[in-house]
């Protein structure tokens, strides 16, 4: 005969709703505000789960395993007092319960340590501060062995992502997949006063927005492009009249070199105001990439060509040229032209700035919304706009930014405009169409 288990657990609204998304989907992302019960949600979701599955094996991950320790550990003992024989082994990180079930905690700084194990569940706390491969590499094959469930929570810090799984969770084509966002404004937990307090007590409006309101549009002081201006980059359309006058403006293609395996190499097509979608290389060498440029410079036909040449970038440039294509070398770390910026990667992303600030269209890539949103500028000791350095807009990303980066190559330098074919001067055509082969705009290779 057993014996029902309860535990001194009473979910307010938004947590039973959270609740009942999870009985539908294998993967759930939750955004709430700070102070709004998302540890106690993760850990009697855990005791439940252990509860009801003999055997089983699930995890809760932090940032660091100190993180994780202070936030839970003594929130299991409590809710897991009426439980008889729960053995917590304090050395190891782990709780066992009385049907062989375990819950273990993890760090997202050392989740080379979950290779190997089997979960049935999982709980992410803050996925957006582990390093950028943990989930990929680390934490989702643990759950495919045993079909395992995984819950992420956290709390809005820009576009990373958190931000990404959130999206992906709106997306149908993510059928396993559900996100919620809950305010402080719609969960009740705070009082209005407490709110009202918070608001005067946070360093801008910005932040109380993130931090209670969860927004993620919200951007900070020091963000170069912000997101309201990226979204409406992406609703425009070109008009009728705009294809036409798109004809005489100058086709220009950058081209971002992968540096590392993890990184894409990234052509990227802008015409006048609106830029193509992007083709995506992976894991390619040399050779590969200049096969595939020389092929879509041949057909495209456009008036520049600006190639990073960090990397292996300079070689794409040295054999393109030796193929006699006319190509624009870039250092982004060279000196800038303009004067008031500290070098030519700054200057590119302000001239893409001001480009999205003149009706500049852009595809509605979710990627490229992120990375382009992400970079903060600060001043140097010239008083001169110096842009967050890749590897620090990489390690919030969780993947380097190959699309906006390959994006602001085509501001590398003004390109005059064409003079237009006779065959185009009286003909309003689809600039898609114009581009002269079957181009797919979204082309992964």
């Amino acid at each position: 005969m057993s014996t029902a288990i309860s535990i001194p657990y009473a979910p307010r609204a938004w947590q039973q709703a959270v609740h009942q998304a999870m009985q539908g989907h294998r993967f759930t992302v939750v955004v709430a505000h700070r102070r709004s019960g998302k540890t106690v949600l993760s850990v009697a979701t855990l005791i439940s789960a252990a509860i009801a599955t003999r055997n089983g094996r699930f995890a809760y991950v932090a940032p660091s395993i100190k993180q994780a320790r202070g936030i839970t550990w003594n929130l299991f003992k409590e809710l897991t007092q009426a439980i008889p024989s729960m053995t917590f082994r304090e050395s190891e990180n782990r709780m066992i319960f009385p049907n062989g079930a375990e819950i273990a905690l993890f760090s997202g700084e050392q989740h080379d340590a979950m290779r190997g194990i089997g979960l049935d569940g999982v709980v992410l706390d803050e996925l957006a501060q582990f390093p950028p491969d943990a989930f990929g590499s680390s934490i989702r094959p643990t759950l495919s062995d045993r079909s395992g469930w995984a819950l992420i929570i956290g709390t809005p810090a820009g576009l990373d992502l958190l931000h990404e799984f959130y999206q992906r969770g709106q997306d149908p084509s993510y059928p396993d997949w559900w996100s919620g966002l809950f305010p402080a404004s719609q969960t009740g937990v705070l009082s209005r006063e407490e709110l009202d307090g918070a608001k005067r007590d946070t360093t801008s409006p910005d932040q109380y927005r993130r931090e209670f309101e969860v927004d993620f549009t919200a951007s900070a002081d020091d963000v170069l492009i912000p997101l309201p201006l990226v979204q409406e980059a992406m609703q425009r359309r070109l008009s009728a009249l705009s294809e036409r006058a798109l004809m005489n403006s100058a086709k220009i293609v950058g081209v971002d070199v992968a540096r590392y395996g993890a990184d894409s190499t990234v052509f990227f097509p802008r015409w006048g105001r609106q830029a193509l979608g992007p083709i995506v290389i992976e894991n390619s060498d040399l050779m590969y990439v200049v096969g595939k440029l020389s092929r879509f410079v041949n057909e495209w036909q456009p008036h520049a060509i600006f190639v990073d040449v960090g990397g292996i970038g300079a070689g794409v440039v040295d054999r393109m040229r030796q193929l006699g294509y006319d190509i624009f070398d870039v250092n982004f770390g060279a000196r800038a032209t303009d004067e008031r910026f500290a070098n030519m990667r700054a200057q590119m992303w302000f001239g893409m700035r001001e480009w999205l600030q003149n009706d500049g269209i852009l595809p509605r890539e979710q990627r490229l919304l992120a990375e382009i949103t992400s970079p903060n500028y600060t001043f140097d000791a010239s008083n001169r706009i110096k842009l967050e350095r890749k590897e620090e807009m990489k390690a919030r990303l969780g993947r380097s930014p190959d699309l906006a980066d390959a994006l602001a190559l085509t501001f590398a330098a003004p390109v005059a405009p064409p003079e237009l074919p006779w065959e185009y001067r009286d003909l309003s055509v689809n600039p898609a169409r114009a581009i002269g082969f079957d181009y797919d705009p979204y082309e992964r290779i």
